[in-house]
């Protein structure tokens, strides 16, 4: 299981580390972590850290697109703030940017960031 969910009561944030060859699947299963933490307390900041993020070769372009649709679509709610720290890995950033694009294009309140501080100022904002 390459990701790890927390939770920052002080600062009412959810967030998500994502590392290595991670999966859709372990994508969804964060992200569906983090929905339900975030529905339980009414927290609408997510941070989502994919600075170690690794991609696997062959990753098709339409498979991101379907990805940044579903960041939009039903496992989180409409109105949370998600601030995306962004791979390391040229590759995974590529992918990742694409990946945001599509969510934003469908109205996601979402920024990508450097760094946490980056994106955890931008939360708190």
């Amino acid at each position: 299981m390459p990701f790890k969910v927390a939770v920052d009561e002080e600062n009412e944030i959810v967030q998500i580390r994502i590392w290595g060859l991670a999966t859709r699947n372990d994508h969804l299963a964060a992200r569906s972590e983090a929905a339900k933490l975030c529905d339980q307390r009414r927290f609408r900041k997510l941070l989502i850290d994919l600075e170690y993020l690794k991609i696997r070769k062959g990753i098709s372009m339409m498979g991101c697109y379907r990805f940044g649709e579903s960041l939009t679509q039903g496992i989180l709610p409409i109105d949370i703030r998600i601030a995306h720290v962004m791979p390391g890995d040229p590759d995974a950033r590529r992918a990742a940017l694409f990946t945001t694009t599509v969510a934003k294009n469908r109205s996601g309140a979402i920024r990508e960031f450097d760094t946490s501080t980056q994106a955890r100022e931008w939360l708190l904002s």
